[in-house]
């Protein structure tokens, strides 16, 4: 049996792996807006000249796109909501075939020429080879070039591949598991994004911010807690991160335990920045869960003001954030989804981005209501645990005791404090739905 791991791959907007999962339903007469509804693209881009290539593409009112053109070839696209079902070249089409993860959607396998195959992920999320019958047909490279991988065809006793009636070079899936349009050898990650693998740059559009958010910031500014300086702080260097392609990019390992009792990290030399981002989404990466990251940005501000620290001091703290720093030597699985890449397009990585950047350059934790609303029940805080790996939760009077300790301010963000038994039986049902219980001790 084939060892095949499929990576999780993440995106922007309706996108995941190649930018194509569906954005979240909008709260139904929710009257203020979130910073995440102010971050958009400008228009898709039309065409691009490249590679001796001239290609015109047509997009749908939400910017899914529908068509291309090379010449007089033609590639139909069939999406549905936010999702790349298949492709149609010259009569003959592809089907993507994806499977559900906790954060999204990944392509596992094609449907092409009556047959159908299975990609290969390796630990960094680029895709590796692909098979059919259990058997590997192709194999992809890229120690040389880089997002551009080498396609080797096994089918043809390993030999370079460079044909398109090959599943190698048709599949688009390649770095990243980011989709690959190899008429001009650029990532579309949907909504009318590409991204040059050979520049390190896209192409056209950057990540930017609406204009009502800086109007709204600007009128408001006399009663912000925040200086016009601070905001544009924040706003600079997230647009900065995000318009990176090194911002995220990297796989750390982790040190041996010698290294680790000698005083060494894995993150020695992440950026301030980066790192609260990674342990803020590794804490909560379910995309649906937005609350529960901005009120583990709370606590990390609330340990910020009560331990004298910043954010990088904080995180980096032993024993306060195991998905960072453990209490003892966790080996590769203490930190490993902390370690891992993340991506651009990933809605939580966003917003864990955004947190992080409010962390920086703001001086208190009401700050974060600037740009995303601290959840009720989320205020004093300093401790927080995922609920579902909580054995042993009772309901005593009008306290929750953990592991038959007393907590104090138990409290469930959006939801607010758990403070009788109606609360606590709500919490109950919240078994197996990857909520975060927050508390004191």
């Amino acid at each position: 049996m084939k060892k095949i791991l499929f990576i999780i791959i993440l995106v922007f907007g309706c996108f995941a792996v190649l930018g194509i999962v569906a954005r979240a339903e909008e709260n139904e007469g929710l009257e203020e807006k979130t910073y995440t509804d102010a971050l958009i693209m400008e228009n898709p881009i039309i065409s691009i000249e490249k590679n001796g290539n001239s290609v015109v593409y047509t997009y749908s009112m939400n910017k899914e796109i529908e068509s291309k053109m090379v010449g007089d070839k033609q590639t139909t696209f069939c999406v549905e909501n936010g999702v790349i079902k298949s492709v149609e070249i010259d009569g003959k089409v592809m089907e993507y075939l994806y499977s559900q993860f906790i954060e999204g959607l990944t392509c596992t396998g094609i449907l092409w020429d009556e047959k159908e195959y299975q990609l290969e992920y390796a630990e960094n999320r680029n895709v590796v080879g692909i098979f059919n019958e259990d058997k590997c047909i192709c194999r992809y490279d890229y120690s040389e070039n880089g997002l551009l991988p080498t396609v080797y065809n096994l089918q043809e006793e390993t030999t370079i591949s460079n044909s398109s009636d090959f599943i190698g070079d048709a599949n688009p899936f390649r770095y990243h598991g980011w989709f690959l349009d190899t008429d001009i050898n650029c990532y579309y990650l949907g909504e009318g994004i590409f991204y040059d693998p050979q520049a390190q740059e896209f192409i056209q559009n950057e990540y930017t911010i609406q204009d009502w958010g800086m109007e709204w910031l600007a009128s408001n500014i006399s009663t912000l807690s925040l200086t016009q300086i601070q905001i544009n702080n924040i706003i600079n260097q997230y647009n900065s991160a995000m318009n990176n392609s090194l911002y995220g990019a990297k796989a750390y390992s982790q040190v041996s335990e010698s290294e680790w009792n000698n005083g060494k990290r894995w993150y020695d030399g992440v950026s301030q920045l980066e790192l609260i981002a990674r342990c803020i989404h590794t804490e909560s990466p379910d995309k649906a869960r937005s609350n529960d990251r901005t009120g583990i940005a709370v606590v990390i501000m609330n340990r910020m003001a009560s331990m004298g620290k910043n954010g990088y001091e904080v995180v980096t703290q032993r024993a306060q954030f195991s998905s960072v720093n453990p209490a003892k030597y966790p080996g590769e699985k203490g930190t490993y989804s902390t370690r891992q890449p993340k991506s651009k397009t990933d809605e939580a990585w966003q917003q864990a981005t955004m947190l992080g950047c409010v962390i920086i350059y703001g001086v208190e934790k009401d700050d974060i209501g600037y740009f995303y609303h601290i959840p009720l029940g989320i205020s004093t805080q300093l401790n927080f645990r995922g609920f579902d790996y909580l054995t042993t939760v009772s309901f005593n009077g009008s306290q929750v005791t953990i592991g038959g300790k007393a907590k104090n301010d138990v409290a469930i963000a959006g939801y607010g404090y758990i403070n009788n038994n109606s609360g606590y039986q709500y919490l109950e049902g919240l078994k197996g739905q990857h909520y975060t219980l927050f508390f004191n001790d």
